[in-house]
Formats: structure tokens, sequence, C-alpha cells
């Protein structure tokens, strides 16, 4: 879920932005994403208030899916032919929600919070920043880096043999 969902959803909208504009590219945040960036801040904030972690991983995992089905259903490779700004538009709204995750995801993921923050181009530590950062717009024309992906899928083979090692490991455990 972490690959499919949220690595493949920051990963191919800071590529389609880094190659595209370099910046993030002028355009209004949509109401929509305003209001699911929100959604997810507050119920992030209530579900990590009571330790509910799962809960609160869930709500941001949420707001990724939303964000997937917003980059692909606004087709800005697309749009771009034709409509440079309206492109732009839909990129600056994917950059908020990436923006928004990093807030969201860094008191359980700081490491790969703070590499999604870093390629939206953020000058400032994601440290101590608040959850307000998650619904502050994303200033237009700051820089976006070259991207890097924030997870690497590990592939059934290797799965299949770190269980092995684990099934010998325990084996051997049982035997003492």
């Amino acid at each position: 879920e972490l690959v499919g969902t949220l690595g493949n959803f920051v990963y191919r909208t800071l590529l389609f932005a880094h190659k595209n504009f370099g910046t993030v590219p002028d355009g209004d945040i949509d109401p929509e994403v305003t209001e699911k960036i929100a959604d997810a801040r507050g119920a992030v904030i209530a579900a990590f208030n009571e330790y509910e972690f799962k809960r609160g991983i869930d709500a941001a995992m949420n707001l990724a899916a939303f964000g997937n089905v917003y980059f692909q259903s606004n087709e800005p490779w697309q749009l771009i032919k034709t409509d440079a700004h309206g492109a732009g538009k839909v990129v600056r709204n994917c950059l908020q929600i990436v923006k928004a995750l990093a807030v969201l995801l860094e008191p359980v993921m700081p490491t790969t919070a703070s590499a999604a923050w870093a390629q939206v181009g953020m000058d400032a530590g994601l440290d101590g920043a608040s959850y307000d950062e998650a619904t502050s717009e994303i200033a237009v024309g700051q820089p976006i880096p070259t991207p890097a992906m924030l997870f690497a899928k590990i592939e059934d083979k290797t799965i299949q043999e770190m269980e092995e090692i684990l099934e010998e490991r325990v084996r051997k455990a049982v035997k003492k």
C-alpha cells in the first residue's frame, strides 16, 4: 500500500512537476482538494491525540488515494499538450496534497515525510512544522528538485527468501 498508493502518487506528481514545470506552477487550489486535506488533517489529529495511530495513518492514506484519483482523472500528461495552465493547476493541487501528506505522516514516518517535504522544495525542515502547514498553500514558483522514489518495492522472490529465513530461525529457537 505504501509503494502503490503513497509512493506512486508522490513520485509521479513530483516527476511530472519537475519535468514539465521545474517549479510549483500557478493555479488555484480546488475547493475539493482543500476540503479533502482539511478533513484528513482533522482526522489525523483526532486519531493521533487518542493514540490511534493506524486510524491516523489510514486517514492520511485515504488522502493519498484521493490524490492518485485526482491526478489520474485530470490527466495532466494529456492536458499539458493543449492547456499548459490547466495542467499546471492540476499539478499545483497534487503538490499541495504531497505537502499535506508530508506534514500528516511526519509523526509516524519522519524520514519518509521529510524526504517528501524536501522534494516539494520546502526550504525549512519538517521538524517542528505545525499541522497548519498541511492546509497552508504551497508557494507558486518554488523550485521542484529532481525527485527520488520514497520506497523500493520488495520483489516476491525476496519476500519468499525472507520468510524461509524466518521459518528457519523459528525452528532453531523452538529446538532450544
